[in-house]
């Protein structure tokens, strides 16, 4: 066979393979046997994206982006959530990526190996935000505190840190209660802040 017809033979074999999967994932049920497992390659928290290898070494690795995992929580209120971490075993079907030419296909429907699906607040969440907005609170504090006394009495300054400190009480509360709200409750999945 020539170069351009062992291209082109190439070509047709991941054609049919990729609306193989669509056609797999078009009919899906819950069913197991529709699910490809994999492991997280990495994803990027900010783009809110990764890459999955798949157990299959004939398969190539696949995109994957937060809008794909089953999970409790409503997606367009939490820009940054769920998202999974380097090395966790999902499961997942594959589907079209519409108007997506580099990556024509992507996971959908990824939930952990275990079924389990991807947590929305990790472990720990609570007691990261809580230290990030201690740390804010003290940048605060001292921007307030080198404010001179010809722009706010003493009182003012410590009303405004009162009410800085008031702020970060609301954001606590709000994590805590979005925690109970969205979170499974057998999640016990670490948080990994630093990404």
């Amino acid at each position: 066979p020539t170069k351009n017809s062992s291209h082109s033979l190439q070509r047709d074999f991941q054609r049919t393979t990729l609306q193989h999967r669509i056609a797999l994932f078009s009919s899906s049920t819950d069913d197991d046997s529709n699910f490809m497992t994999g492991k997280v390659k990495f994803f990027i928290r900010s783009k809110a994206y990764g890459f999955i290898t798949p157990d299959d070494p004939n398969e190539k690795d696949i995109w994957v982006h937060r809008t794909s995992f089953n999970t409790p929580i409503p997606l367009e209120e939490f820009l940054t959530r769920p998202y999974l971490l380097k090395g966790e075993r999902v499961k997942y079907q594959v589907g079209p990526n519409e108007g997506n030419e580099v990556n024509p296909i992507m996971a959908k429907n990824v939930v952990y190996e275990s079924g389990a699906l991807v947590p929305p607040f990790r472990k720990g969440y609570v007691e990261h935000l809580l230290k990030y907005e201690h740390q804010r609170l003290g940048a605060k504090v001292q921007d307030i505190l080198k404010e001179s006394s010809e722009e706010s009495t003493n009182e003012d300054k410590l009303q405004k840190i009162i009410e800085a400190n008031n702020a970060i009480v609301d954001v606590l509360e709000t994590a805590k209660v979005n925690m109970e709200k969205y979170n499974p409750p057998d999640t016990n999945v670490e948080d990994d802040e630093s990404q």
